[in-house]
């Protein structure tokens, strides 16, 4: 029969351990962030940018902020412009403000590398052209240099066409 030393079951009891651990760990932490806050008839007064109070409906946090409606539209407030003690006080966990700015600032860092590729693409595209361009010239000056009145070397001048010379022994005469 098979039988593990003793330090191979410690080792093996560890493993399970930790990895039990872990996922727990995970499933708590993923739990946390992936549900949406749901407010059912919650309404708030917020400052608007002009300093003006407004009486908004709360309608469910995501990952990023509160959702709100009010009389004039709605929008989403983020977690990072409130305390600590606004979001326990509205029942959202305070992690979701280190939340909210990590996901703020992973979004900043895609647009940012987003709009350096588009850079290079436009850089390349104009460099494209350009070399295209030269090309075209020198073609065309190759092309004036060898036939003064064809301008573009990959389409020749056309030909006139010429009547064919009559044939004298054909006959004329009717039927």
């Amino acid at each position: 029969m098979f039988s593990l030393s003793a330090a191979a079951r410690a080792s093996a009891s560890l493993v399970r351990e930790t990895t039990l651990a872990f996922i727990v760990f995970l499933a708590a932490s993923v739990s946390g962030y992936a549900e949406n806050i749901n407010f059912t008839n919650q309404t708030t007064t917020i400052t608007n940018a002009q300093g003006e109070p407004m009486k908004v409906d709360l309608i469910y946090g995501d990952l990023d902020g509160i959702i709100y409606q009010c009389p004039g539209g709605g929008g989403r407030l983020s977690y990072t412009n409130f305390s600590p003690a606004e979001l326990e006080s509205l029942g959202v966990p305070t992690n979701r403000i280190a939340l909210a700015a990590d996901r703020a600032a992973q979004r900043a860092e895609l647009k940012k590398e987003e709009a350096a590729r588009q850079a290079q693409r436009t850089a390349t595209a104009l460099q494209q052209i350009n070399e295209r361009e030269q090309q075209a010239a020198a073609q065309q000056q190759a092309g004036t240099a060898k036939s003064p009145g064809n301008t573009n070397p990959d389409h020749p001048k056309p030909q006139k066409h010429r009547k064919p010379a009559p044939n004298p022994s054909a006959s004329t005469g009717s039927y």
